[in-house]
């Protein structure tokens, strides 16, 4: 997850209330603070009880190497593979390819 929320529209915000989310954010990222995060998962946690926030304590902004250090991401997917598998036929509607 990345991007900002606009903490008064509930309605778009609440519209990924049944998908599961995993979010990271690293503790001394120095470009994105991690309040915005904390902000973010806050608005959702209102009408999403399917998220999931992990702090990276004394991370920094580059945390793409998770995907080979926490096998335990792999895992989550695959118990959610029936999201996984909708967002991404929907992302493919959407583009035409993926």
């Amino acid at each position: 997850m990345c991007g900002g929320i606009n903490d008064s529209d509930t309605t778009r915000v609440c519209n990924l209330s049944k998908t599961p989310i995993w979010t990271f954010h690293g503790t001394a990222d120095d470009q994105i603070s991690i309040h915005e995060t904390e902000r973010i998962v806050n608005g959702l946690r209102k009408c999403n009880e399917k998220i999931k926030f992990t702090k990276l304590k004394n991370r920094g902004h580059g945390i793409e190497d998770l995907y080979e250090t926490k096998p335990e991401i792999y895992e989550w997917l695959l118990n959610n593979k029936k999201w996984l598998l909708k967002l991404l036929t929907l992302c493919t509607d959407e583009v035409g390819y993926l």
